[in-house]
């Protein structure tokens, strides 16, 4: 008969939070776990004291290729007020945290801890493409590898227009390049279309906004609020409603913004662009 494993005893979760996601230039990976730990002990509907802790588990794995700083989990339960509580780091790729929350459940279910803290942090975003491949087992020119970025490609032209002629953005296009590259059509056939005909934003003197030919990177949203400290555009609604727009669905003209430019140049598709400002 196959073995039927339980836990010596129950184990509950009495509290979670994460941190803020993007790109932050000022803070590391310290930063955020204190943000999400902070709010975790908020989270608690009965509190809990920190001094109950008994132990902590931190996945991670990207740390002593991008950091450059091994030992993660004694120094995150230093910058938390917990050493030197036992704090054992996990690794496992992209399963790192959840390899750390599984030797949390074991410890508390065998009756050796009470109460440990688990959390799970990586800091990428400000490497290159290079840089956060080294050191990993990546292979993107395989049959299987194509195959789901044709789909992953014409899922987004199901929702495109495909107005090519009309777009700012043509010959420029990162769909039109990729497609190009994986040899497939812009007119996919595949799957059925979706086309939201939304409002054209051409308010402002300077910037065009066309939801309709947007793609939701988020480039143009870190363009502003990151690098011009902006902050007249974000998302928007949710699911397939999402858009990227100013804030409360103001017109860009009743913004912030100034013009400049900056998320025109990030857009890939031609869903932001620069107006052209003709002499007479």
């Amino acid at each position: 008969m196959p073995r039927q494993r339980k836990l010596g005893r129950g184990v509950a979760m009495v509290g979670a939070a994460m941190s803020r996601f993007g790109m932050f230039k000022d803070k590391d990976s310290r930063d955020f776990f204190v943000e999400a730990y902070n709010e975790m002990l908020s989270s608690v509907d009965k509190g809990v004291d920190p001094k109950d802790i008994d132990a902590l588990y931190i996945g991670n794995f990207t740390n002593d290729f991008f950091v450059h700083q091994g030992h993660w989990a004694p120094i995150i339960a230093d910058w938390i007020g917990h050493a030197p509580k036992p704090a054992t780091r996990l690794e496992g790729a992209c399963a790192s945290s959840a390899l750390a929350l599984r030797e949390g459940i074991f410890a508390i279910a065998s009756g050796f801890y009470d109460i440990v803290l688990v959390g799970g942090v990586e800091q990428m975003s400000k490497r290159t493409t290079e840089e956060v491949t080294e050191g990993m087992a990546v292979r993107t020119d395989t049959e299987h590898v194509r195959r789901l970025q044709r789909t992953a490609l014409e899922l987004l032209l199901a929702s495109h227009p495909i107005v090519c002629k009309s777009c700012p953005a043509n010959g420029n296009c990162e769909l039109q390049k990729i497609a190009s590259f994986l040899h497939i059509k812009l007119k996919q056939k595949r799957f059925r279309t979706k086309h939201r005909d939304l409002p054209v934003d051409d308010s402002h003197p300077d910037i065009t906004l066309d939801p309709n030919l947007c793609i939701l990177c988020g480039k143009c949203i870190w363009a502003c609020n990151e690098e011009r400290k902006i902050g007249a555009l974000n998302y928007a609604f949710r699911g397939d409603r999402t858009v990227i727009s100013p804030f409360g669905g103001d017109r860009l003209v009743d913004t912030r913004c100034d013009g400049c430019g900056l998320c025109a140049e990030v857009c890939p598709v031609g869903a932001i662009s620069k107006n052209v400002k003709k002499s007479i």
